[in-house]
């Protein structure tokens, strides 16, 4: 079937297809755009999903009358016995309840095992949330670069879009114009083109006056430029910016990770010092030790020395 379209057809379905797969790069790149700014914000707010819809009250209208009385549930009288009753009931249940759960809450506090459990559960959710950023800022890269590569492919389909679109007016514009030069034209603005139903000598002076002006025409139209021109999308300066937001983050991140190196050189640093102190120490403690026994020999030396005397 394409071997029968002509060329203005042919550049016709190019375009748009080009138009067709530009769109669908688009809608992409919007999403990416969305999951990106998704994922740059500092808190991100869980939207509750399937939310119950608030209920009007019909007699809204009535409750705004100032006129308007609720009547007041009469008080019953109770007696003694219910009284003491409801009293006694409120502090075996209610109470005993409360000073249960206060127990079980002070239990928890001094209970050993149930710290270790509750330090063990924080370091757990520490390291999901590690893994969890972890995980985060791989798609972010991986999100750009996908977008980048997307942006490079809309602007080589913009151009090709371009130049088809310029190609196909000039040749829509020529052909049209070529099909004229059996006409008459009129030095009118518009032009318009007649045709006689006899040709005598003047009116062939004038198609050839018509055929003259149309070369010009058509000379003036391959000249021309009739290229399209795309205006910039809003999307490219929020993609710009969250390009922005993502190189900030990393540069604060990079900062943070030295900062604990150098926290933890400290704490290595402090370990080693105390460590160098309690040898220092334990030596001095041996020194001070092989002096009072040497001294002990000595004065035992002595004793013997006098009692041999």
């Amino acid at each position: 079937m394409k071997k029968y379209l002509s060329e203005e057809n042919k550049l016709k379905i190019t375009i748009r297809k080009d138009y067709f797969e530009r769109e669908n790069i688009k809608a992409k790149i919007l999403s990416n755009i969305n999951r990106l700014t998704h994922l740059c914000l500092d808190e991100k707010t869980e939207h509750p999903k399937n939310e119950p819809a608030k209920r009007v009250p019909s007699n809204e209208n009535i409750e705004n009358d100032p006129s308007f009385e609720v009547e007041k549930r009469p008080k019953l009288n109770e007696d003694e016995k219910t009284v003491t009753r409801n009293k006694r009931l409120l502090q075996s249940f209610l109470f005993d309840h409360l000073k249960k759960a206060k127990d079980a809450l002070e239990d928890e506090k001094t209970n050993k095992t149930i710290i270790m459990q509750q330090a063990q559960n924080k370091r757990v959710e520490a390291k999901l949330l590690e893994e969890k950023k972890k995980i985060e800022k791989n798609e972010i890269f991986d999100i750009e670069k996908k977008t980048i590569i997307l942006i490079d492919d809309i602007k080589m389909l913009e151009e090709n879009i371009k130049k088809n679109e310029g190609k196909f007016m000039k040749m829509s514009l020529i052909s049209h114009y070529d099909k004229m030069k059996n006409f008459i034209s009129t030095n009118t603005s518009p032009t318009i083109f007649w045709c006689p139903l006899k040709f005598n000598e003047k009116m062939k002076t004038l198609q050839k006056g018509t055929h003259e002006f149309i070369n010009k025409k058509i000379e003036e139209i391959e000249s021309a430029n009739y290229e399209v021109e795309f205006e910039e999308e809003s999307w490219v300066k929020e993609f710009d910016n969250l390009r922005e937001i993502i190189k900030r983050k990393s540069a604060e991140n990079g900062d943070e990770k030295g900062e604990e190196k150098g926290g933890d050189n400290e704490e290595e640093n402090k370990e080693k010092n105390e460590g160098e102190n309690e040898e220092e120490n334990e030596e001095e403690n041996g020194e001070d030790k092989e002096e009072e026994d040497e001294e002990e020999n000595e004065e035992e030396n002595v004793e013997e020395n006098e009692e041999e005397s």
